[in-house]
């Protein structure tokens, strides 16, 4: 994530030693990975997919998850 540590997808975010979190910044707060792995959950950011797109993208899938229009619990 350019060396901020900031971003929405925890694969990608960069991880800090304690030493070098509490370095990055004056304001920010530190969390140990171990307590934020166990509570992290799968979100999806909704807001571009098509429905036409998932059912022709997944076919075989058996279920889908759908969001209810114009009621974003996340980012949009």
């Amino acid at each position: 994530m350019g060396g901020s540590g900031y971003g929405t997808d925890l694969g990608k975010a960069q991880l800090f030693t304690q030493d070098g979190a509490l370095d990055h910044s004056d304001t920010d707060i530190s969390w140990p990975k171990d307590y934020i792995d166990a509570r992290a959950r799968i979100g999806v950011d909704c807001q571009y997919v098509e429905i036409r797109e998932a059912l022709d993208q997944y076919p075989e899938a058996a279920e889908f998850y759908m969001q209810k229009p114009k009621a974003w619990n996340g980012n949009n």
